[in-house]
């Protein structure tokens, strides 16, 4: 198997809403992905997403997992989601997607741009947002440690 460059992990406990980030996914000009969709509704909507996956032109591998963690939703079983997707993922690079989270075509381009060219730039599904310089660094140049 070759290892994707990308590994999309979308998380969510939600009863829709997939259906807008499965179609931007689909759209992407940067096709060497893959997606990990965690699903605290798995074993409710299995078939329904990977159909619809299917009709909305998603080409790229989808793993659809059950959310293994408990955690009481809403917020907490996507964050449980996440850390069984980074867990999965096989990409170089992940990037995080909520459901309800539409992205635009050169989404994945402009996270991997931002990482060849070390860019300070934190993502959202709806926007992008620049970091300030000093905000992302501490006094030594490296990037802060929690």
């Amino acid at each position: 198997m070759v290892r994707p460059k990308v590994t999309v992990v979308l998380g969510s406990s939600r009863p829709c809403g997939v259906d807008v980030s499965f179609y931007g996914l689909a759209r992407q000009t940067f096709t060497d992905f893959e997606v990990v969709f965690v699903d605290a509704l798995y074993h409710r909507r299995h078939a329904a997403v990977l159909d619809f996956a299917r009709k909305v032109g998603l080409r790229q591998p989808l793993y659809h997992v059950p959310n293994h963690r408990y955690a009481p939703p809403p917020w907490t079983a996507i964050c449980a989601g996440f850390n069984t997707g980074l867990a999965l993922a096989a990409g170089e690079i992940v990037i995080m997607l909520l459901d309800y989270g539409y992205v635009e075509p050169d989404w994945i381009e402009a996270h991997l741009d931002a990482h060849l060219f070390r860019r300070r730039l934190v993502f959202g599904p709806y926007t992008y947002f620049d970091v300030p310089v000093d905000a992302w660094q501490t006094n030594d140049g490296a990037p802060p440690r929690l």
